[in-house]
């Protein structure tokens, strides 16, 4: 569930991450093919991260950024290169389990090198 949260003292009503992603991958691209930048703050345990990992990638798919462009990447990609693309951009993903991040089993699912 989340909790869309405008000011501190005024919440909406739950909805579903699922319905949430959805949503963005049907609409993302309508009005421009710049690239979207998603900003997430994570406040659950690390199997609903992972569950929120696995629901990023199904959905998403190619428009995911999971890794670098190109073996030889040297400098950040122009906007013009993530046309119709999606960057992860994540608050307050670590929290230890058992001596293993949630980040690193994210970074795991999403493809083995982090987003840019």
């Amino acid at each position: 569930m989340i909790y869309w949260k405008i000011f501190s003292c005024l919440r909406t009503s739950k909805i579903l991450f699922y319905d949430v992603i959805s949503a963005i991958r049907t609409y993302a691209f309508k009005a421009s093919p710049y690239p979207l930048i998603l900003s997430l703050e994570v406040h659950c345990c690390v199997e609903q991260q992972n569950q929120m990992a696995s629901i990023l990638v199904n959905l998403l798919g190619e428009y995911l950024i999971t890794g670098f462009l190109s073996d030889d990447e040297t400098i950040l990609p122009s906007p013009g290169s993530l046309m119709n693309k999606i960057l992860l951009k994540v608050k307050r993903l670590i929290i230890h389990v058992l001596g293993k991040t949630s980040l690193s089993q994210f970074i795991h699912l999403l493809g083995k090198k982090p987003s840019i």
